[in-house]
Parts: structure tokens; C-alpha cells; sequence
């Protein structure tokens, strides 16, 4: 018996001394050196939620559970996974044990080293805001109002056209934010179509367009009665007034003094806007006149009688009759009763000399010969 109690007491020694003289550690796993590093050494406690609210367009991990451990930036870390896209306005989602436990695998997390409390699992709805139809309406105008001033327009109006409608929108992580711009990067004359994004967390949600009419406002000549063509124009027969144009493409007047001379090119009614095309200068040659034709190329000048087959005013262009058997040709009308071949315009000097134009009778030479018969 005493015998048996030394051998106990030998073996009980040789322990104690192999643990005291073995380096720490001699014979376990080197965790430091494991390809997982503390991800597998560290454990972690999950404090799963019942219900949770998410701001953003991603569900993370600690949106529906308290990661704990005694590595905090592991935990932080970890908190951050992504578990997919959080739920849109009224949907829910369920986030269960196993799927949280799927995430912290991706990461190298073991199974074994996590401890669950809680909740079996988390029921996540969308953190939502109403963006109201009055904050798309401004956010549109805004850029509007900008592309009209970068036109040069000072007078302009419009009237939205398109039904706007409130939004449920994410609260966002970060932000919650309008962005507008033009659709095709530029506006019509009458018109604008306003596209407005939605961004959360500078990430686009949703876009809304706005469709705007358009007038543009200027003051322009307004005829005050009814003209005939052929009717000169007068200062008290016109009137300045604000008319939209957002419509008209063609150049409107605005001065008085820019009709002076000249009569009207079309018929016109009460209330009309004037532009240049309704503007012709009075007729000084007539259809069916009698003209003369000059044509004149550097100093040799040629003048024939012509019959006018149109009316002209001063510096249109015309075709005249020359000879029945040869086609019309174009004259430019410089005068009553004469008209210049518009190819060879001569200069004013000459349509001076061309307008008292008769064409000299032969003279006989000094020779005792006779003029020959013709």
C-alpha cells in the first residue's frame, strides 16, 4: 500500500514538471498562424433583434443584431455585411439565425465560435419618408428657371402639365436627396420636360418627369386694323404690346421705325403680329410695264426695252421679257421704269448713266465717201 502511494505521488511530479518546463503553448494549434486569423479564435455573441427599421437601399448585418466580441473593430467589421437590398415601402423581410450565420461564414467566422441570443429572427421594414409633390415641382422649376436665364429670357411663364404625385421614399444612411435636369439636356420653345431623381445615400432610387408649357413674353409690333397687300404702314396704325411668342420661330418687330417705307406683304387682320416677312417695299415698277434692261459688265454697257412680268419694289429682284422667243431673265429693280440683269451688278454710277440711256445716232466720218446705205 505505501508502495502504490510513492508511485502516485512520482507520477504527480513528473506532470507538474513537464507543464512548468514545456514552452507556453508547445503542442497546441498556433492560432495567430491560422489562415482565418482571430476571425476563427475570437468569440463572438449576436443579440438578434425582433424587429428593426432600415434608413437605406442595403440591409447590413447590425441593422437586425448587436454584434459582441472582445475585438471591436471584428465586431464593427462584421456589423457591416451586407445581408442584400432592405425592403421597399410597405414590404417586410425576415432574417433568420441561419442566414446571419451564412454572412459571418463568408467572412471566415467558424459556426462553432458564435453564441445567439435573442430573437429566432428579425423582422426588417424600410425607415421611409414622403417626398411631397410640391418638392419635385421646386427642384424642376429651379432648373427651369436657370435654362431660361441661360437663354437670355426675362419674361417667361409655364404651367405644369404633368400630375405629380407624393413619394415613399428610404430616409437614407447619409442623405436624401433631388436631383434635376432637362430630359435630352435642353428645353423646346413651348415646352420642357423636367426629369427629377431621387437619390439615397447618392445612390438613384426613382426618377419623376415633369412636363411644363411654355411662354415666353415680348413686347412686338400689333397691327391696330385690318391691312390689305399692297397697304403702307403707319406709326398710328400699330401698336406695341406683350404677346407670347413661345410659339412664332420667325423674327417679330418690335420698332416702329423698322416698317417705315415699307407696305404690307400679305393681307393682315386686327391684332396681328409683324415680322419681317410681312414687310415689302413699295412697288415702283409694275406688271406688264415697260422698263429698260441695262446689263453691264466693266465698262461696256448694254440697254434693250423689257416688259416687266411682275410688281417690284426698289432692290427686288424681277423677271422681265426681253424677247418673246428667249426666256424671262432676272433684273433687280433700281428705279421706276429700269431694272438691272442682277448678274452683272453694276455699280451706282453707272445705274445713274443707265437711267438717261438713248442710244446715239451714227455720225459720218471726214472722207469724201457717203454713209453707206444700210
Amino acid at each position: 500500500m505505501l508502495e502504490q502511494v510513492k508511485q502516485m505521488v512520482l507520477v504527480n511530479f513528473m506532470v507538474v514538471a513537464c507543464t512548468v518546463l514545456l514552452p507556453q503553448g508547445a503542442g497546441a494549434r498556433d492560432d495567430s498562424k491560422s489562415p482565418q486569423g482571430s476571425n476563427e479564435a475570437t468569440s463572438l455573441l449576436v443579440k438578434l433583434r425582433d424587429r428593426s427599421s432600415v434608413p437605406g437601399l442595403v440591409l447590413r448585418l447590425d441593422d437586425c443584431a448587436r454584434i459582441e466580441s472582445s475585438d471591436p473593430n471584428l465586431a464593427a467589421s462584421l456589423g457591416a455585411l451586407t445581408l442584400g437590398k432592405a425592403p421597399r415601402g410597405a414590404w417586410t423581410r425576415s432574417v433568420k439565425r441561419s442566414e446571419v450565420l451564412e454572412a459571418l461564414g463568408s467572412r471566415g467566422v467558424a459556426a462553432e465560435r458564435v453564441r445567439f441570443e435573442g430573437a429566432e429572427s428579425c423582422e426588417v421594414v424600410a425607415s421611409t419618408t414622403t417626398i411631397q409633390a410640391d418638392e419635385f415641382v421646386r427642384a424642376a422649376e429651379a432648373v427651369l428657371r436657370r435654362m431660361l436665364e441661360d437663354e437670355g429670357e426675362v419674361d417667361a411663364e409655364w404651367t405644369i402639365q404633368s400630375k405629380v404625385r407624393p413619394l415613399v421614399a428610404p430616409r437614407g444612411r447619409q442623405s436624401r436627396r433631388l436631383s434635376a435636369e432637362p430630359s435630352l439636356g435642353r428645353i423646346s420653345r413651348s415646352s420642357a420636360m423636367i426629369r427629377v431623381d431621387v437619390l439615397v445615400d447618392d445612390e438613384e432610387l426613382t426618377a419623376v418627369s415633369i412636363a411644363f408649357r411654355l411662354r415666353r413674353y415680348r413686347n412686338v409690333l400689333v397691327t391696330r386694323k385690318n391691312y390689305r397687300r399692297g397697304d403702307p404702314y403707319f406709326a398710328g396704325d400699330l401698336a406695341v404690346e406683350r404677346v407670347d411668342v413661345a410659339a412664332r420661330s420667325e423674327e417679330l418687330l418690335d420698332d416702329v421705325a423698322l416698317v417705315d417705307g415699307n407696305v404690307a406683304a400679305r393681307n393682315l387682320r386686327v391684332g396681328e403680329t409683324l415680322s419681317r416677312r410681312d414687310l415689302e417695299r413699295p412697288a415702283i415698277v409694275h406688271k406688264r410695264d415697260s422698263v429698260t434692261v441695262v446689263a453691264a459688265i466693266g465698262k461696256i454697257r448694254v440697254a434693250r426695252k423689257g416688259i416687266a412680268l411682275a410688281d417690284g419694289g426698289r432692290g427686288d429682284s424681277i423677271l422681265i421679257e426681253v424677247d418673246p422667243k428667249q426666256p424671262a431673265i432676272a433684273a433687280e429693280v433700281v428705279a421706276p421704269g429700269l431694272v438691272v440683269v442682277a448678274a452683272s451688278a453694276p455699280r451706282a454710277s453707272l445705274l445713274d448713266a443707265a437711267a438717261s440711256y438713248q442710244r446715239p445716232n451714227a455720225t459720218p466720218r471726214n472722207t469724201p465717201t457717203s454713209e453707206p446705205k444700210r
